[in-house]
């Protein structure tokens, strides 16, 4: 059974470290400036793993209200476009 204690305003200065969403950043200001019909291809910076990049890019575009798609390239890049709107089917 967990024990509850309650505690002062001082005791959020003994919190992790978030996510740091400034990192982010660049990605927040690619997708906001992407165009219809423009693609864009992220190569990831040292340090960065493709599957860093595609959680980055995904979380930036929820962060902005983005609909983005994007898709590998055999040189490990990813390739961002917009995501075409989905058309409903007509019920007959």
């Amino acid at each position: 059974m967990p024990n509850f204690v309650s505690v002062d305003a001082t005791a959020r200065a003994k919190l992790k470290p978030g996510p740091q969403r400034k990192d982010r950043q660049p990605y927040r200001d690619m997708l906001t400036s992407l165009s219809s019909g423009q693609v864009i291809e992220v190569v990831p910076s040292a340090g960065e793993t493709l599957r860093a990049a595609k959680v980055n890019l995904s979380r930036a575009a929820k962060e902005v209200g983005v609909a983005a798609t994007y898709g590998e390239t055999r040189d490990g890049a990813l390739l961002v476009w917009l995501a075409e709107p989905k058309r409903r089917r007509k019920r007959e």
